[in-house]
């Protein structure tokens, strides 16, 4: 990444193996990136990246036939992406990026006429980034668009989750490999040892007492039993 777009100033990142080993801090570190971490098992904090992955592999998935040939094709499936009209922008990346359309096999049968060219590269520059400015302030605004229809519907079937401090609840654990259909889903119970914001709180182990070691998105709590205290929190998040 740096080599194509250069050192950035932050990087946020799930907490994938290859993200919190030590090469990867160690280069944070000399490059001075400053890395953030989304919760555990919370994929729609990452949700454009997440969605950009699922539309890689809904598209993979036909061509590939025993599962080994799928480098060969991923070159193809990332060009039809990204010259892929995106239905919530309006644009394909390749445009929004480059401020025109690509060329394709049958591009060249439709030649530009010459006396539409620019007369010289300031000109060029010139035009370009009016139709570049054009093309984002667009995108701008139909991104900001989608978003308050998604933040609508979400809202309609939001179940407002009600924590307080000592509340004890149960942790979701997506248990995978064999029979995993048969153990159980959810460990603990855990109680509430202190809550960092709408969405994130601090889980303690009531037999050890002793903290989990990061905070817990409340999407993966399980309401158990109420503490004996009147006040609670409101939390956003579904039930």
């Amino acid at each position: 990444m740096v080599s194509q777009f250069g050192v950035f100033d932050t990087i946020i990142s799930d907490q994938g193996s290859e993200f919190i080993s030590k090469c990867f801090k160690e280069v944070c570190r000399l490059l001075d990136i400053n890395h953030e971490y989304t919760p555990s098992f919370a994929h729609h904090c990452l949700g454009a990246c997440e969605r950009s992955h699922r539309t890689l592999a809904e598209r993979m998935t036909p061509y590939i036939a025993d599962g080994k040939n799928w480098q060969d094709l991923l070159p193809c499936i990332l060009f039809s992406m990204n010259n892929t009209v995106n239905a919530s922008l309006g644009y394909s990346p390749f445009e929004i990026v480059y401020g025109r359309r690509p060329n394709f096999p049958l591009t060249g049968h439709f030649r530009q006429d010459i006396n539409t060219l620019p007369n010289d590269c300031h000109e060029y520059v010139q035009n370009l980034c009016a139709r570049l400015e054009i093309i984002r302030s667009e995108v701008k605004e139909h991104a900001l668009t989608s978003q308050i229809k998604m933040v609508e519907r979400v809202n309609d079937s939001l179940n407002p989750l009600q924590y307080a401090e000592h509340d004890y609840v149960y942790l979701s654990k997506n248990p995978t490999g064999q029979g995993q259909k048969l153990k159980y889903r959810y460990a603990g119970p855990y109680i509430i040892h202190k809550i960092h914001s709408p969405h994130m709180v601090v889980l303690k182990d009531p037999d050890s007492q002793k903290c989990l070691p990061n905070p817990i998105h409340i999407n993966r709590d399980k309401t158990g039993v109420r503490a004996s205290t009147k006040s609670c929190t409101i939390l956003h998040g579904s039930s």
